[in-house]
C-alpha cells in the first residue's frame, strides 16, 4: 500500500493522496547473487497484520490532506481590498503551534521569554531580554529572543501568499523594535547547497515598530519592503522574495536593550492592494556570480 498524489483541477496542486494495494500483494524475502530482490506472495494473515500495523500513518497523511483540499479555496479570484485573517489569537488552541525560542535555550545567554494569552483574549509575547554574555571564551554578544509561526501541516508545508500584497498585524507593544522575518522553502534547494548551509541561513526582513502605550496598532507592511539578510547580515545582491513558497514568520528582538518586553498580538492577515505594483523596493546590483556580498 502507498499513496499517489491527485491534482487539483482548480489550482494545479497535488492535494489529495489515492490508496493503492499494488505493492501489499509481495514481500522481499532474499536476495539473489547479482543483487536483485526475490519476492514471494504474501499470505492473507500477513496483509491484514501489515495493514493494521500502518494504517495510522496512512490515515494521518490522508486526514492532513483532506484538510489541505479544503483549503485550496484559497486558490479562488483574491479582489482589491480583501482580508484573509490568516491567523487570530482568540483562544489557547490557536498558540499551540507556535514555536518561542531565546538564547538561553541554546546557553548563548540568558534572556527568557514566553507566550500565552492574555487577560484580553489575544496573543502575548513576552519575557525578559539580557544582553550579558556567557563567560565561556568563546560568545562575545548575547540577547535576542524569538517567536516563530507554526509550518503549513499541509502537503506542501509552506504558504502561499502569492495572491495578496501586504502583511496586516495589529498589536499593542511596548515601544520596542522588533523584527519580522519571513523564511524561504529551503527545502527545494539543491542538496550540495544544503549541506553546505547557503542558503539554510537567508531570511527576508523589516522592522516592526511598536508605538508603547494601551492602543492598539495596525502594521500594513507590502512584501516588496521585505529585504534579504543572511544570519542577519544585509546582502548587497538583493531580490525579491518569492511569496508562494513561504516556510514560516518569525517576530525577533535582539535591539540590545535590557529589560523586560512585551508583545500583544490581536491577529495576523494578509492584503491584496491592486494598487500597489512595486516588486522591490531596493536596488537589485548587479554583482558577479562568485560574490555574494561585499563589506
Amino acid at each position: 500500500m502507498f499513496l499517489r498524489n491527485s491534482v487539483c483541477h482548480m489550482c494545479r496542486q497535488n492535494f489529495l493522496p489515492v490508496i493503492s494495494a499494488r505493492r501489499t500483494s509481495k514481500r522481499q524475502i532474499s536476495m539473489d547473487f547479482q543483487g536483485r530482490p526475490q519476492f514471494r506472495r504474501r499470505t492473507e494473515r500477513e496483509k491484514i497484520q501489515w495493514i493494521k500495523d500502518n494504517f495510522p500513518q496512512v490515515f494521518k497523511k490522508i486526514d492532513i490532506s483532506v484538510r489541505e483540499t479544503l483549503r485550496c479555496v484559497d486558490k479562488l479570484p483574491v479582489f482589491h481590498g480583501e482580508y484573509n485573517y490568516f491567523w487570530k489569537f482568540d483562544s489557547e488552541q490557536k498558540l499551540e503551534d507556535w514555536v518561542v525560542t531565546s538564547d538561553s535555550d541554546n546557553k548563548q545567554g540568558f534572556s527568557r521569554a514566553f507566550l500565552a494569552l492574555s487577560r484580553n483574549k489575544r496573543a502575548l509575547f513576552y519575557g525578559n531580554l539580557s544582553t550579558e554574555v556567557p563567560k565561556d571564551g568563546e560568545l562575545t554578544r548575547a540577547g535576542y529572543v524569538q517567536l516563530r509561526s507554526p509550518v503549513n501541516p499541509g502537503v506542501r508545508q509552506t504558504y502561499d501568499w502569492s495572491d495578496f500584497t501586504h502583511l496586516v498585524i495589529r498589536m499593542r507593544g511596548d515601544g520596542r523594535t522588533y523584527g519580522l522575518g519571513l523564511q524561504k522553502n529551503y527545502k527545494k534547494s539543491h542538496a550540495f547547497d544544503m549541506a553546505m548551509g547557503l542558503t539554510a541561513n537567508d531570511q527576508y526582513h523589516y522592522p516592526l515598530f511598536t508605538r508603547g502605550g494601551p492602543y492598539w496598532q495596525v502594521a500594513k507592511i507590502p512584501f516588496s519592503k521585505f529585504y534579504l539578510s543572511h544570519k542577519g547580515t544585509v546582502q548587497d545582491k538583493q531580490a525579491p522574495m518569492n511569496i508562494s513558497e513561504v516556510a514560516f514568520l518569525c517576530f525577533n528582538l535582539m535591539d540590545n536593550v535590557d529589560g523586560p518586553f512585551n508583545l500583544e498580538i490581536d491577529y495576523i492577515a494578509l492584503l491584496k492592494d491592486a494598487n500597489h505594483e512595486e516588486k522591490h523596493a531596493y536596488e537589485l546590483y548587479d554583482l558577479q556570480d562568485h560574490v555574494v556580498s561585499a563589506y
